[in-house]
Formats: C-alpha cells, sequence, structure tokens
C-alpha cells in the first residue's frame, strides 16, 4: 500500500493524484493539494484510496508508519 503523506500539490496542468487499478490502495493523508486544472485526487477503476486529513492537526500529526 503506499503511502502519500505530507505532500504540497499545486497547479498541475491536469490531475494531480491519479488512484488506478484494483490492487492500488494508497493511504493519502495530510496534504495540500489545490489549484489543480481538473481535480486533486482522481480514483479510477475499481481502485480503493484511504484519504484522511483536512486540518491543521491532520497535517502536522501523522500515524506511525505500519
Amino acid at each position: 500500500m503506499p503511502l502519500i503523506w505530507r505532500n504540497k500539490i499545486e497547479q498541475c496542468a491536469f490531475d494531480g493524484i491519479i488512484v488506478y487499478g484494483p490492487h492500488c490502495e494508497p493511504d493519502i493523508r495530510g496534504n495540500v493539494i489545490a489549484n489543480n486544472r481538473k481535480s486533486g485526487i482522481k480514483i479510477m477503476k475499481n481502485a480503493i484510496a484511504h484519504i484522511g486529513g483536512n486540518s491543521l492537526e491532520d497535517i502536522d500529526y501523522l500515524p506511525d508508519m505500519p
């Protein structure tokens, strides 16, 4: 499971993050995603994404790595 934690994704010409495929289950937390041309997070083709964090506390604190 990929970890996408504490990133700043801004002003992409297309989508910020694309989650694609049935075996793709990223953990997306504490990111700042803004001003992308299409979508910030695009989930496609039976993919599952675990998305969390929408406050400053979530950005400052992340759980221990599995």
